[in-house]
Parts: C-alpha cells; structure tokens; sequence
C-alpha cells in the first residue's frame, strides 16, 4: 500500500484550491456589462482602466464598452461615465484675413454711468455698472466648417496666384506656360469644450503670404499651437502685433498686420445646439 504524502506537503495545495475556490466572493461575483457612450469608447479607456481591478477586463468598439468587472467596480464605471460621458456638440469655425484699415478692436469700458429718477422727485439714484464691448469692423468669414467637439477639421483660405513656368517642348524649343498654385492658410483644428463655456482650440497651421508686393515670391509659416477662444469673438491667431492703450475711463486693444503688405489671420468659434 503506497504511504500518503506528509500533511505539510498538503497545505501549498490546499491554499490554491482555497483560493480559486473563495476568490469570486473576495472581488465580488464578476458578470458582464455593456456601455453604450456619447464619445467614442476607444478614448474612455484610458479613464475607466485604473478603476478596474487585474482579472477585470475591457474592450471598446464603436461607441460600446464591454466590460467584465465586479458589481462594486460597475457602480464606480457608472458613476464616472455619468460625470464625463455627454452628447458632444458641433462647434462652427471661421477664419478670415483682415488687413490693416480692417483691425478688430477690444473696448472694455471700466464704468458707464446709469442714473434714475424724474424731473420733479428730489432723489436720483446713480448706479456704476461694468460694461464690456466687443467688435469688429467687419463679421465677414472667408471660410467656415462645422466640426464635432473633439474631432479634427481642416479649413483652406487663400487665393490662386498665376506663374509662368519654362516647358521643354523639344529638344530645340521651350516655351512659356502659366501655372496657378494656392498661396493662404491651411488649418487643422481640434476644438474642446471648457465648463466656463470657452473653447480650447488645438491648431496647426501651414501659411503662405506673397512677399512684399510681389505676385511671384512668398514666404512661409507652420505653426502648432492651442488657443483658449471666447465664442463669438473674431481673434487674431498669427501674423500680427497687439497695441494696447489705456485712458483715464477704458482699455483699448488694437491688433494689426506687421506690415503694410501682410495680413492677420482671424479665427472664431461659435457652439452650435
């Protein structure tokens, strides 16, 4: 008869069998969910994987979650999605160049007098209210493009410039022909929306503007930035210089061309319902 293995030998075992045996009821009893987002779920991830615990899982597709976590750990995803899930909304951007005698200007006036009362009583209430005024000269887009919050649009605004270019004909004749080759702006935008209701604008942008008064010759610009945009309001983006003046009762900001022969490039953004 074969002798039984010494009952120390037994306890490694028996711990793992314990172990595989109780472990759904120390994590919780796993099952599977499926969560339909607002936003694509491939960008959720990031946010839902350190709530999850090692033998969780997760997969995205589409605008689905699925998820194989403890019933603890599903109330914690719930909670999260309902915090940071929303519907995305369109947000509309146009870009325009403005020449010099087209500057946008700030105005923001400190205090504006309003008093109250009639003719005849003996007592006028004054009151000091801040005011704040925003305008343009002129609320003309050369290009507009309608992008949903957090995806990326391109935007193109420029014009076609002629150039004459030397062809071989043959080996003993050439002749003159005319091309015409896009001299603006490109820009690649991705826009987000802020809780105090602004937008922040990533950009890159790629610039041609013909040097000097010359038709022919250009120079060049690529820039990548990120903007913190108030809707609705034109805002010089490259290109320009800012003059700031101050009075005794406003503030006044003037944006200009840095040259007579150049122009700013303006940017807006309006959200869209």
């Amino acid at each position: 008869m074969k002798a039984l293995p010494p009952l120390k030998s037994l306890f490694p075992l028996l711990a793992m069998t314990i172990f595989v045996l109780f472990s759904p009821l120390i994590h919780g009893e796993q099952s599977a969910e499926i969560y339909e987002t607002y936003l694509p779920a491939q960008k959720l991830i990031p946010v839902i994987e350190p709530i999850l615990n090692a033998d969780d899982r997760i997969t995205a597709y589409h605008n689905k979650l699925f998820i194989k976590a403890s019933e603890d750990t599903h109330r914690e995803i719930l909670a999260v999605l309902e915090q940071i899930d929303r519907l995305p909304k369109n947000v509309l951007i146009s870009i325009r160049y403005s020449d010099d005698i087209e500057s946008a200007q700030t105005t923001t006036n400190d205090q504006i007098k309003v008093y109250r009362g009639t003719s005849q009583g003996k007592d006028v209430e004054v009151e000091l209210m801040a005011k704040h005024r925003l305008s343009t000269r002129l609320d003309k887009a050369d290009q507009k493009i309608k992008v949903l919050e957090g995806e990326q649009g391109v935007l193109t605004v420029g014009k076609d410039a002629a150039q004459n270019k030397w062809v071989l004909v043959n080996p003993f004749e050439t002749r003159v022909t005319q091309e015409y080759r896009t001299v603006g702006s490109q820009l690649y935008v991705i826009p987000y929306l802020l809780k105090d209701e602004r937008v922040r604008l990533e950009v890159f942008t790629k610039n041609q503007q013909f040097r000097g008064g010359s038709e022919t010759e250009t120079k060049k610009l690529e820039a990548q930035t990120v903007l913190l945009l108030e809707p609705g309001v034109w805002t010089p983006m490259a290109g320009s210089v800012q003059i700031k003046q101050s009075g005794d009762n406003s503030t006044t900001l003037s944006t200009h061309s840095d040259s007579t022969s150049s122009k700013t490039l303006l940017i807006k953004v309006d959200v869209l319902e």
